[in-house]
This record gives structure tokens, C-alpha cells and sequence, in this order.
């Protein structure tokens, strides 16, 4: 059986914050990311995950605490990365013009303020926001990506800004509301060559409980459940099988992975759990 390494804990999530969390896209045009993935980063601290404040996707956000930790210090760039505190990277493949959107709950837009870099781009400074709630922010307009692996990275400037989620798109008109879509396939493995199995089926998503795979053709897989913290929660070995069934009942509600393995192929599917 396929041990879950440290190296792909790092990775993960929704995406995660120096894991490294790796984010992969074939044909869809949006990349959606909880910033809380990075929780288990060793430059995540003195960043916390927090629940306290409602409406945040998953329940749960990235805060710089207060006080503390510098309480009203301003932090540059150049510190946060070279300090590797209050440090969160997420890597993804994805090519073209894109949009990067932050959703975020903002007090005050003399205070709250945090820095987004991505690649070797100059890191764009959000400040002066105030924000009723949890609001999408246009973070970065309109940069040009390469083809392979990016890095966007998220820094601490002042206490107190709340970060939920990151989305990474090439469809420049289009404005993400409410929660967004469920966070993207988190795996150190998956790139958009690895796709063979892309038309694998999950369904009914969401359900209840009782869901089925379909692989589309018989196969030798290795099947992970994971949480949106990069958790496995579930781990087995199915022979010679196309259709599988799966009972869920046993975990709370909330958003889960679902990791097929097939040889040196793999694919994640996101699935959502009600009751």
C-alpha cells in the first residue's frame, strides 16, 4: 500500500503554505485555492487558522493574529521571504493571461494589508481595502504565465487580515462570488500529461453518504480520501474493477479528495459530503 509521505502532506491544499502545495488544471479555466492548506508549512507561522469569523469557504481562513507577533508593525517583502515567518507558498501549472482574485475580510483599509507575489513578479501590496464581510479582491490583472510550474505566495504586512481563498483564472471577465467553487486537485504527482484517467465519474456529488467511481474501463487502482488539510482519511487497493462503491457515512460533512492512482497516472476528484 502506498504510504502517505511527508513530502506530499507538504503539498497539499486547497491548492496549501510552504508545503509545498501543488495545484494542477487541465481544460478548466479556474484555479481555486484555501489559503488555510498551507497550515502545515514550516514558514506558515505566525500565521494561524481560525473559524471564529462565519462565511468563510470550508469554515475555516489565514489570519495574523492580534496582538502579538509585531502588533502594529509594518513587515516588507523582503523581510517576510528572507525570515520564512508568515511565509505561505502554492504551486500550480497553468499557462496564459490570467486574473488573481483573493477573497478576504478586511476591518479597516488603514490597517489589514498583506502582500501576493507570484513567480518573479513584483508582489502587489493589498492595502487599503475595507471590506463588509468576506469580499473577492482582483489581486493581479491580467498576468502573463508561461507554460509549467508557477508559485503565487502569499506574505504577512499587518495583523489582522483574513484570508479564505485564492482563485487563478484565464477568463478575465469573469468575477467570482460568494464561497467560489470547491477548491482544486491537490497532488505532488498530477500534471496535465497524468490525465489519462480525467474521465473518471463520482456520483451522486454532493451525497450523503453512498457514492460510486466509475473509471470507465477496468482497472488496478489505489483509492485516498483526503481532507481539505491534505489528510488521508482512507486508503485502499481495488483489482481488476471499473465500478466502485464507496460509503462515506462515517465522515462529517464537508468537502473531501478523492485520489485514483492507476501506475504512474493519477487524478483527483473533489466531492462533497451532506447530511
Amino acid at each position: 500500500m502506498k504510504t502517505f509521505t511527508p513530502k506530499f502532506k507538504r503539498n497539499i491544499f486547497l491548492l496549501s503554505s510552504l508545503l509545498i502545495t501543488n495545484f494542477s488544471i487541465s481544460q478548466a479555466q479556474n484555479i481555486w485555492i484555501e489559503a488555510e492548506s498551507a497550515a502545515d508549512q514550516g514558514t506558515f507561522a505566525p500565521f494561524e487558522v481560525q473559524n471564529d469569523f462565519p462565511g468563510a469557504s470550508g469554515d475555516q481562513y489565514v489570519v495574523m493574529p492580534h496582538p502579538g507577533f509585531g502588533d502594529g508593525e509594518i513587515f516588507n517583502w523582503d523581510f517576510v521571504e528572507t525570515q520564512e515567518e508568515g511565509f505561505a507558498t502554492y504551486n500550480f501549472n497553468l499557462s496564459g493571461t490570467v486574473n488573481i482574485w483573493t477573497r478576504a475580510n478586511l476591518a479597516g483599509d488603514t490597517d489589514d494589508s498583506y502582500w501576493v507575489g507570484i513567480d518573479s513578479e513584483e508582489p502587489v501590496k493589498q492595502n487599503g481595502y475595507s471590506t463588509g464581510g468576506w469580499e473577492w479582491i482582483k489581486t493581479m490583472d491580467q498576468i502573463t504565465l508561461g507554460a509549467g510550474a508557477h508559485t503565487l505566495s502569499l506574505a504577512r504586512r499587518e495583523d489582522e487580515a483574513m484570508i479564505d481563498k485564492f482563485l487563478i483564472t484565464t477568463n478575465l471577465s469573469f468575477v467570482p462570488t460568494g464561497e467560489g467553487d470547491i477548491a482544486n486537485s491537490i497532488s505532488d504527482e498530477m500534471t496535465d500529461d497524468a490525465m489519462n484517467l480525467k474521465n473518471v465519474l463520482v456520483y451522486p456529488n454532493p451525497t450523503k453518504g453512498a457514492c460510486k467511481i466509475d473509471l470507465g474501463r477496468t482497472e488496478n487502482v489505489e483509492l485516498q480520501i483526503f481532507n481539505i488539510l491534505g489528510s488521508q482519511l482512507i486508503s485502499q487497493q481495488y483489482i481488476n474493477q471499473r465500478m466502485i462503491s464507496l460509503d462515506l457515512a462515517s465522515l462529517t460533512a464537508g468537502n473531501y479528495y478523492i485520489k485514483i492512482t492507476s501506475g504512474d497516472k493519477s487524478v483527483v476528484k473533489p466531492i462533497t459530503l451532506s447530511k
